[in-house]
């Protein structure tokens, strides 16, 4: 692979270098493109239906945010079952009786 000289803005160098100190900037900002591939592929994963319209973070911030709500329905669920097993109890202790 050849290297070439490309422009890149200031900011970007200032972060890459301001991230670590460890390695010159093309081999973090390798990394750092590594781990956004990883989490571009997760937020893909996770919703299918949004993976093309939306940007990662939103996939994600999206994610967690139906994922409380998701967490609500599964507690409802749990209380319902509760119920009907409470009643169950009742129907056989007197079934046996």
């Amino acid at each position: 692979m050849k290297s070439k000289n490309i422009k890149v803005p200031l900011e970007l160098l200032e972060l890459i270098q301001n991230r670590t100190k460890d390695g010159p900037p093309g081999q973090v900002l390798l990394e750092i493109v590594k781990d956004y591939t990883v989490l571009e592929d997760y937020a893909r994963s996770v919703n299918k239906q949004q993976a093309s319209k939306a940007s990662v973070s939103e996939i994600i911030m999206g994610y967690y945010h139906e994922q409380d709500k998701n967490i609500a329905e599964v507690e409802k669920s749990i209380t319902e079952l509760k119920t009907m097993l409470k009643g169950l109890e009742i129907y056989f202790t007197k079934v046996k009786k």
